[in-house]
């Protein structure tokens, strides 16, 4: 029951189409420049718009307060490597924590390709890995979950 659409999430009328026929809005935007920060402004005017009420948002660790959890040597890799990402992932969510939308924003480590793994964890994650598919796993069950509401969690193979 997926349907695939192309699109460009900086086209406002494409974002549009999209969440006018969307009940719940999953965002795993990633990328270069502000890709995630101006493509969730996109997606929360579209919610706004059409009155969609939940988004739940693959982000990062190291987002937020969750940078003070992080290891030393992924704060090491985030500071040499990726602190540009992570700046507009912290845009992002701060937009998402401004909207008044129903939110749930998942951190987590490392992303791998691969198969699952199965399991994962929410406490005590300071860095690591984890499979795509068991994050998409985790986005999936929060759609009619209310245990993370409001929150950002962070998520990582256990």
């Amino acid at each position: 029951n997926l349907t695939i659409i192309h699109g460009d999430v900086m086209d406002q009328d494409k974002v549009d189409q999209v969440v006018s026929k969307s009940e719940v809005i999953l965002n795993s935007l990633g990328g270069v420049g502000d890709v995630c920060s101006k493509g969730t402004d996109s997606i929360i005017f579209s919610m706004k718009r059409f009155n969609i009420k939940r988004i739940i948002t693959c982000s990062s660790l190291g987002v937020g307060d969750s940078y003070k959890d992080c290891s030393f040597m992924t704060k090491c890799i985030i500071y040499c490597f990726i602190s540009k990402p992570i700046a507009d992932k912290n845009m992002q969510e701060d937009l998402i924590n401004d909207s008044g939308l129903d939110f749930i924003t998942v951190r987590p480590p490392r992303l791998m390709d691969g198969p699952s793994v199965g399991t994962f964890k929410t406490e005590n994650v300071h860095g690591g890995k984890i499979p795509r598919c068991d994050v998409a796993t985790f986005m999936l069950r929060q759609i009619n979950s209310n245990e993370f509401l409001g929150k950002s969690v962070s998520l990582a193979s256990s």
